[in-house]
């Protein structure tokens, strides 16, 4: 994704990468909405990373940010929490935070899956939705692998299996 030529990705950034779920009108529900209806994208990929500071806020308790406006934004990352206390192997060895970044990714991802434009695009196979999480220290992707339930470094491997596991578009 470091190559690619203008118009071939559609990108939206937000604090924390959160997605809130459908029904809430903001920017990013707009842009879920454009990269679906309108540029009909084959992929939605969700990217968290380590050391965020969105994530830091939430593992302190959002209700003591001193940002304004976070605190609320923040409540869309809650579902995060309980990802997090459901699975023992999201992010092992990694610091809470981190761990807590891993789970926010999955929780966007079920966000972006109560978009009714997202689910039957999704149904219809013309949409893949994909969890990342960027390790800034090492300079590793690793990708949410659904079968193992944990992220794993996109090394050949991992992107051979990746390939061979999704239809093409």
């Amino acid at each position: 994704f470091a190559s690619t030529d203008p118009g071939d990705l559609f990108v939206s950034r937000s604090v924390g990468n959160i997605v809130p779920p459908h029904g809430v009108t903001d920017g990013e529900t707009a842009a879920v909405e454009f990269a679906v209806r309108s540029l009909a994208v084959d992929d939605i990929i969700v990217c968290g990373h380590s050391g965020c500071g969105a994530m830091a806020a939430l593992a302190a308790g959002r209700g003591r940010t001193r940002v304004p406006g976070l605190s609320g934004w923040l409540a869309h990352a809650e579902a995060a929490r309980g990802i997090l206390a459901g699975s023992d192997r999201l992010g092992r060895g990694l610091p809470a935070v981190d761990r807590l970044g891993q789970a926010n990714v999955l929780a966007q991802l079920g966000h972006l899956e109560t978009f009714p434009s997202v689910r039957r695009a999704v149904a219809a196979g013309r949409l893949r939705l994909h969890g990342w999480w960027f390790d800034l220290a090492r300079a590793e992707v690793h990708a949410y692998e659904p079968a193992w339930g944990r992220f794993v470094p996109v090394d050949d491997a991992e992107a051979a299996r990746i390939a061979a596991r999704l239809p093409p578009i």
